[in-house]
């Protein structure tokens, strides 16, 4: 389409797209916690996946990490660096949607209407198009993991839910060091994920 000269038309579907990606990454959560047993107010639910910013906020997890923010982070300042993602994360959405309303909708400003075929160039919509490749990209594994999450496959499901215990005892021992509770927990749900995986051997040696 971009390629055709329809810029605005291709932009915008290609933000439509992002955001869908959104909509997946945020169904990923919500399947754990359903797993896990936690109450879901599905009118909540519906209501945000019909908004566009918590969409594009969901998107922004898989922005870089800026400057300021891994300078909070080594200074182990969780605040500050909570408050800087939420601000790339409003920022991320402006951007986002400002070009996805211009390549829609005619605009009004300065005294003058801009039509979205005058909105749109080459460049920008070749970015949109980027962009959503690489949301496809990562997100089309969450597919298979929503399918497994479904499945309880390896009891995934039982898996998460200690995770969420282990977290909230390690934060309530050391609450200044997030990233070292995160490891902590990371790493024995990896152990555990490991050890389902290997054969018994006193059942291979018995032929079970």
């Amino acid at each position: 389409m971009r390629k055709s000269g329809a810029l605005a038309r291709a932009a915008a579907l290609h933000q439509l797209s992002n955001e869908e990606c959104g909509k997946l990454e945020m169904l990923g959560g919500i399947a754990l916690g359903i797993g896990m047993g936690y109450p879901m107010e599905f009118s909540e639910i519906t209501k945000a996946f019909r908004n566009h910013e918590a969409k594009n906020h969901a998107n922004a997890y898989f922005s870089a990490v800026t400057d300021a923010e891994r300078a909070a982070r080594d200074a182990r300042d969780w605040k500050a660096a909570i408050s800087i993602f939420e601000k790339q994360k409003e920022d991320i959405h402006r951007i986002f949607n400002s070009a996805k309303n211009a390549s829609l909708y005619v605009d009004f400003d300065n005294g003058r209407f801009t039509a979205p075929k005058d909105a749109a160039d080459e460049r920008g919509a070749e970015a949109m198009e980027a962009l959503n490749a690489y949301f496809l990209k990562i997100t089309a594994p969450h597919v298979k993991l929503l399918k497994r999450v479904a499945a309880n496959d390896l009891d995934i499901q039982g898996d998460a839910a200690e995770f969420a215990r282990r977290m909230i005892e390690l934060r309530a021992k050391a609450s200044d060091n997030l990233e070292e509770a995160f490891s902590i927990a990371f790493q024995e749900m990896m152990d555990r994920a490991i050890g389902k995986r290997r054969p018994n051997s006193r059942a291979v040696e018995k032929g079970e």
